[in-house]
C-alpha cells in the first residue's frame, strides 16, 4: 500500500491550503486504515479510505489502497474498479500494482493483467 499524498498540481496558494486542510482532516482516517491493515481487517480498512476519497477526490493513493483492500477481501470487481481509477489519476501505479503483493490474488486475472500491462 502507498501513503496518501496531496501536493501535486496546485500552483495557487489558496488551492493548496484548502487541500491541505482536507488532508489534515483525513489524517485520522489514514491512521485508522493503517491500524486495520496491521490486524488484517481489510473490511475495516476500507471505510477510512472511502472517507478519505470523499474528502480528497483526486487521491490516487487512497484509490490504490482501497483496491488493495478489496483484493485482500477477494472482491475482484471492486479491486479492479478502484485500481482503474487510481491508475487513471496516476499511471505509474500500474507498474506498482504489477509487483505489489497486495494484488497477488489478481495476478492471473485477465482484467487485472490488461489494466497493469506495460
Amino acid at each position: 500500500m502507498l501513503p496518501i499524498t496531496i501536493a501535486q498540481g496546485y500552483p495557487r496558494r489558496d488551492q493548496f491550503l484548502a487541500l491541505a486542510a482536507k488532508a489534515f482532516a483525513a489524517e485520522p482516517l489514514r491512521i485508522a486504515q493503517m491500524l486495520s491493515e496491521l490486524i488484517g481487517d481489510y473490511r475495516a480498512a476500507s471505510q477510512p479510505l472511502k472517507e478519505a476519497i470523499r474528502l480528497i477526490s483526486h487521491a490516487s493513493d487512497a484509490f490504490y489502497n482501497l483496491a488493495a483492500a478489496y483484493a485482500h477481501l477477494g472482491e475482484k470487481e471492486n479491486a479492479i474498479e478502484w485500481l482503474k481509477k487510481a491508475i487513471q489519476l496516476d499511471p505509474p501505479l500500474a507498474s506498482e500494482a504489477r509487483k505489489d503483493d497486495d494484488f497477488r490474488s489478481l495476478r492471473s486475472d485477465p482484467d487485472f493483467l490488461a489494466l497493469v500491462q506495460p
